[in-house]
């Protein structure tokens, strides 16, 4: 690779058991994982290759980006999501072996099947009873996309074929993100590991932000405690100021050294008023803000590097419609929202199509040319039909069939429902939402949706008491919420200011006095912090 490792890196580089790392922000998990990947398949033969499992298409997509940048033949790897593993290599592939018979599968959502209805929120090993259901759904052509990862447990454990195909292809496998992972997902990677097969686990606890979704780190930790796992740490972070990765470590843990020498890179900016003179000190200081830190990091900072992150799609949109300077506001569509493969797919090619992304290297994320000739050309054809096309904004929606063409040579012979897809075409401001920002733009999104980003300049809202955290929270909730704010504060290079109202205003106009949030914290954090005081005039 075109860097050395570190010590730590290295490490897991060289290990040849199964391993469980812990990756702080910005500590180059990703240059670890595609090391790893390098390590294993320099030895294995064409027809085998290595499970790589990311929690979205746009991880996925980075990690074979990169194995394939630095010329790293992926042989007969799998790629992407852990629902389309479930999908494409276990359920679809040896279905039939239990059924006696080829039967064209459905991918549907259990709510629109009350006789199911003993299946919804299935996060166990399944009964008896259950069981003779999942297979029912299946003779009758539908797979239950909520309970994918059932259907694929209970194959791996009652088809011999289908552990033979797992063992005979794929020697390795990498989850990342492993502290979302929810029951079934580390059931299924613990029944890989039970096949020989070498597994690596890759997340950091403190980034457990989807508790909504019912994923919490658990599972991870568990593999801490294992004597079949190696554990690793990589803990220097590469990516933020160090007084930014300082202070992020603090808030976790009070009795972190401090050392107090470090230039101060997280800004307590205190404003008197409520949203709109919040708006207001940015509009008037970005620039001088961009300015200062290009003379300080030696580098080019455009407003497009910059964040403005808050709790919510509404207050996101109330920044965009008060900033006097350009902004981009980042919205939740319907695709984003679907719990289906193949949304998650459109979002990754509707995104494409508006990148500087070739249709080449965008085809070469799902088929090889040596592997798979005709469905290679097949896409490479559809997608450079789609990236060609000059005025998107208005004409992507003339295209559905296309799109739907290119889903089902990606996820095979499924019924797709097109209805969010045609949604977020037709509706100019969702299909916005996938337009890159331009050069003076600022963006604007949630918290959660920023997680895998990272900023020049971050602008981290809300750090008001009874609101982050509410004062309605559980102790899960707080916990939670803590990781939040830890996973902003890590979203930023050169510089993070926590902007604090006098004045807050709800969705219904009601307005509050504030109070700070007791993630400020005691004086351990705030001697890391530099204040700043503006009032309007």
């Amino acid at each position: 690779m075109s860097k050395e490792p570190t010590s730590e890196q290295k490490a897991i580089i060289d290990c040849s058991g199964n391993i469980v790392v812990t990756a702080k922000p910005g500590s180059g998990k990703t240059y670890t994982v595609v090391a790893k990947i390098m390590s294993v398949l320099k030895d294995l033969p064409s027809h085998k290759g290595v499970i790589a499992i990311s929690y979205t298409n746009k991880a996925s997509s980075e990690i074979i980006y990169r194995c394939k940048s630095m010329g790293i033949d992926i042989k007969s790897s799998f790629f992407g999501t852990i629902d389309k593993f479930y999908i494409s290599e276990i359920v679809i592939p040896f279905s039939r072996h239990f059924l006696g018979k080829v039967v064209d599968i459905e991918i549907v959502s259990i709510k629109d099947y009350p006789e199911y209805s003993n299946l919804e929120n299935l996060e166990t090993i399944p009964s008896q009873t259950q069981c003779e259901l999942l297979l029912k759904s299946l003779m009758n052509g539908m797979l239950f996309l909520e309970l994918d990862g059932q259907y694929a447990y209970y194959i791996l454990r009652n088809c011999p074929e289908a552990r033979q195909y797992i063992k005979s292809r794929y020697r390795f496998i990498v989850i990342d993100e492993y502290q979302d992972c929810g029951f079934i997902q580390d059931a299924v990677f613990n029944a890989l590991i039970s096949m020989n097969i070498i597994g690596m686990a890759v997340g950091d606890a403190d980034q457990a932000i989807f508790g909504f979704a019912k994923r919490f780190p658990e599972y991870l930790m568990k593999l801490i405690g294992r004597n079949d796992f190696h554990h690793f740490e990589l803990s220097k972070n590469f990516r933020c100021h160090p007084s930014i990765a300082q202070y992020s470590l603090s808030f976790l843990n009070p009795t972190q050294v401090i050392d107090q020498s470090l230039e101060k890179r997280i800004f307590e900016t205190r404003i008197e008023g409520d949203e709109h003179i919040i708006a207001e000190f940015i509009d008037e200081n970005l620039a001088k803000i961009v300015e200062h830190f290009n003379l300080l990091s030696q580098i080019k900072i455009e407003n497009q590097n910059v964040v403005i992150l808050t709790s919510s799609n509404w207050e996101a949109g109330f920044y965009h419609d008060v900033l006097s300077m350009p902004s981009k506001c980042f919205v939740e569509t319907p695709l984003d929202k679907s719990p289906y493969e193949y949304d998650r797919f459109y979002v990754q090619l509707i995104t494409a199509c508006f990148s500087k992304m070739s249709s080449a290297d965008f085809t070469d994320l799902f088929f090889s040319y040596e592997f798979d000739k005709r469905k290679y050309k097949k896409m490479l054809s559809l997608t450079e039909s789609l990236f060609r096309i000059d005025d998107k904004m208005d004409s992507l929606h003339l295209h559905v069939s296309d799109f739907l063409e290119i889903a089902n040579l990606v996820f095979g012979k499924i019924k797709i429902d097109n209805k969010n897809l045609s949604a977020v075409l037709n509706d100019f401001d969702l299909l916005n939402s996938y337009v890159p920002p331009k050069s003076d733009e600022i963006s604007i999104m949630t918290f959660h949706k920023s997680k895998g980003l990272e900023f020049n300049i971050v602008f981290h809202m809300d750090l008001y008491k009874d609101f982050f955290p509410s004062f309605r929270a559980s102790s899960d909730d707080i916990e939670q919420n803590k990781n939040t704010h830890y996973v902003a504060i890590t979203r930023a290079i050169d510089a993070c200011y926590f902007l604090l109202g006098t004045i807050r205003t709800s969705k219904k106009g009601q307005r509050f006095r504030t109070f700070d949030s007791p993630f400020l914290g005691g004086e351990y954090l705030q001697s890391q912090r530099k204040i700043i005081r503006y009032h309007h005039y």
